[in-house]
């Protein structure tokens, strides 16, 4: 688990279109703001949020502060516009 509200504005750092469904993240539980591990299990006018413990939550998409990355990604997983 990890604890910190400090790397919210990381999260603006983490363009749209890389988060996939199947990302690893780190998810922010809305009840206390604090971010946790998990995946996207599903984007539409949401991002769905499965967390390691089983829990699932959802936030709007255009939520900057809703998931970050939760490791580097590499350069080959990432989309490269020409």
């Amino acid at each position: 688990m990890v604890d910190c509200v400090s790397l919210t504005f990381i999260a603006a750092l983490v363009p749209r279109d890389q988060i996939i469904s199947g990302s690893r993240i780190l998810g922010r539980w809305p009840k206390n703001n604090k971010y946790y591990e998990g995946f996207v299990s599903k984007i539409d006018s949401r991002i769905h949020l499965q967390f390691d413990d089983g829990d699932k939550t959802s936030h709007d998409a255009n939520d900057k502060a809703a998931v970050l990355f939760d490791r580097v990604p590499e350069f080959a997983d990432l989309k490269v516009r020409k």
